[in-house]
């Protein structure tokens, strides 16, 4: 049956594609009908080819090929943008998990560092009833009277 098909001359294929568009001449008609009784399957594969919209004629078929590479080129393209698209928003993603887990390894370090730049105070009490004297590291003397506190901050060395 294939066989058969291949084995037309341009003049059936013509008159093929003047039937499934529905203007055929009465010879083309009775060129179809022809191979119809031919075989019993040749109605399924008229079928087919009104299915698929078969054209023979040559100038329509370079245009029809010109524009299926059109859109195949445009659905590669658009293929390749969605994969463009895709990968940068795993790589976004990534960063953006990145970012997480720096920030989650580094602020609680940040707040205890926080702690080391808040200024400490030493203080110095002078019991009930005692008085001491304090020497502090630039030399000078301070005396405390009783009950009497000395507060300062622990940067000043000597305390």
């Amino acid at each position: 049956m294939i066989i058969t098909m291949l084995n037309k001359n341009d003049e059936f294929w013509a008159a093929l594609a003047s039937v499934i568009n529905g203007n055929p001449t009465e010879e083309e008609k009775t060129l179809v009908d022809d191979w119809l009784q031919e075989d019993v399957n040749n109605s399924k594969i008229l079928e087919y080819f009104k299915k698929i919209g078969y054209n023979a004629s040559l100038d329509e078929a370079d245009e029809l090929k010109g524009e299926i590479y059109l859109r195949v080129q445009e659905k590669i393209r658009r293929h390749f943008y969605k994969r463009i698209v895709r990968i940068w928003q795993y790589v976004s993603a990534a960063c953006f998990a990145a970012l997480i887990i720096i920030g989650s390894l580094t602020l609680p370090r940040m707040f205890e560092n926080k702690n080391k730049f808040l200024t400490s105070y030493i203080e110095t009490q002078c019991p009930p009833g005692i008085k001491s004297s304090v020497t502090l590291s630039d030399g000078s003397i301070v005396e405390l009277n009783a009950g009497s506190t000395l507060m300062s901050t622990s940067k000043m060395p000597g305390m």
